[in-house]
């Protein structure tokens, strides 16, 4: 399966890869063809509908348009020839040659040697393996896999090259199992009883996000073709993949349908999520850079980050010429990831997926700027040796503006019982992960200043104010008023 990745010296084509560097079938594209063939032969299939479980187009219920119930997600090369695929291996002498002939002369056209490449030898056996999820009842999953089964079997060859004899398909193995189901209420140091009553009758909790998969939160566009994600998770993101969850979860279009029978979803307009903000795996939700944060120069190889409106003082430092104490605006690289630090931050690192747009024919959609290719700058967690995550997304849900305990209970129930079963679809990838309960502690949700305690606060804003309380202005009056700013112009 040719990519769009760059790839080593010398290559003209790569392999699709994930993250790791292991090629892989696109989710997409296998469910692109399952839906191709089901359209085809729903009927001789058992009635296999594929607006039903792959989605159907639109922009809302008023036009018939619903998302896809099946999540599909890439399938991973495991096995070469029966053996494990190591991606570190080096693989140079298994790239592949190809030329073009020329259709008058019958020989090779000048030039048209295309350098491919490749990680086994022609007529190897490889094996893709992969998940994908979805909300439904037993008698359905039963249909569902003979149905994939069966449009999987039609496919004769994927990927580049079947016309000439690559990519056979020789075996096709489908099977289901229910997702684990992970517990919600996290240990704390009080009796059990205790703790439970505590955790249904609180008004906030904290949340751990997990993700070991390329997660697209797009916070803006560049080119049109190229989205380019932020490490913070917006609470508008992480509610609109629970509202979708919760939807597919009872089998309905809108939560509108649940709230005869749901709690959560009768109540899902007062529910308050913060954003997801990147933290170490063992610390606590981190804390922004404010300006006041300085870079002071403590050795010619060594500079530490202090913050200037904490100090009476500036900070000592060593005798040399002016300009060692250096502002955000004149720091480097180096320097933000020192602050990053500081300020509990969790690492993240960039990864490019570049895609190909397809139409409703099957065939790459061609932009008005005359490409077919579109990409997601996406952010992942750092993995450990055995690819578990070493950074997680802390956010806090918030329930304190439901009308009583009881409801409060009854909603913080349906959300463990959800969330149990991770979230998903999430961003532009529509990534799955898993989020999991913390209890109180430096990275639980706890006040962070006492009670009758003063403390100041500082506001910076470029934006002229004028508040209700000034004379000049009535409740009639343009906001803010002329004279309100006559008189508040600086001099």
């Amino acid at each position: 399966m040719h990519g769009n990745d760059p790839g080593r010296f010398g290559l003209h084509a790569t392999l699709l890869t994930d993250p790791q560097g292991r090629p892989v079938l696109p989710g997409s594209l296998l469910a692109g063809r399952i839906a191709e063939a089901w359209t085809a032969h729903g009927a001789e299939l058992g009635g296999a509908d594929a607006d039903r479980w792959f989605g159907r187009p639109g922009f809302g219920a008023q036009d018939g348009a619903q998302r896809a119930r099946l999540l599909s997600a890439d399938l991973r090369l495991t096995t070469v020839e029966g053996q494990p695929f190591d991606p570190a291996a080096p693989c140079h002498d298994l790239d592949a040659a190809r030329v073009r002939i020329d259709a008058d002369t019958g020989s090779v056209a000048a030039g048209a040697l295309l350098q491919v490449e490749q990680v086994a030898a022609p007529g190897a056996a490889l094996r893709f393996a992969g998940r994908w999820t979805t909300w439904a009842l037993p008698t359905e999953i039963d249909a569902l896999c003979l149905q994939i089964r069966a449009a999987l079997l039609l496919q004769t060859q994927l990927g580049a090259w079947r016309n000439v004899g690559f990519g056979r398909l020789l075996e096709v193995e489908v099977s289901a199992q229910r997702l684990p189901v992970a517990t919600q209420r996290a240990a704390a140091p009080q009796p059990a009883a205790a703790a439970a009553a505590a955790a249904a009758a609180a008004s906030s909790r904290r949340f751990a996000l997990l993700s070991s998969e390329p997660l697209c939160v797009s916070t803006r566009s560049r080119r049109g073709n190229v989205f380019e994600s932020g490490e913070v998770i917006p609470g508008a993101a992480l509610l609109g993949a629970l509202a979708t969850q919760l939807c597919q979860r009872h089998g309905v279009a809108t939560l509108a349908d649940l709230a005869g029978r749901s709690t959560l979803a009768r109540h899902f307009d007062t529910l308050r999520c913060s954003q997801a903000l990147p933290a170490p795996f063992t610390g606590g939700r981190p804390l922004p850079l404010p300006q006041s944060l300085v870079s002071v120069k403590i050795s010619p190889d060594h500079r530490e980050i202090r913050d200037a409106w904490r100090h009476a003082e500036p900070p000592p430092t060593p005798p040399g010429p002016p300009g060692v104490i250096a502002f955000q605006t004149d720091w480097k690289d180096g320097d933000f990831t020192l602050a990053r630090v500081k300020q509990g931050w969790g690492e993240t690192h960039s990864y490019l997926r570049v895609r190909t747009a397809i139409d409703g024919r099957g065939q790459a959609r061609v932009t008005e700027e005359g490409g077919a290719l579109f990409a997601y700058q996406c952010q992942m967690a750092p993995q450990d040796a055995a690819g578990r995550p070493l950074t997680r997304w802390l956010f806090d849900l918030d329930l304190g503006t439901l009308p009583d305990d009881g409801e409060r209970r009854r909603a913080w129930a349906e959300l463990e019982e959800l969330l149990a079963h991770g979230l998903a679809p999430l961003g532009k990838t529509d990534a799955r992960v898993q989020v999991r309960a913390l209890a109180d502690g430096d990275a639980g949700h706890r006040p962070v200043w006492a009670e009758r305690d003063v403390n100041l606060l500082r506001l910076a804003t470029a934006c002229r104010c004028c508040w209700p309380a000034m004379r000049c202005c009535s409740p009639s009056a343009p906001w803010p008023c002329r004279e309100a700013q006559q008189r508040r112009r600086p001099t």
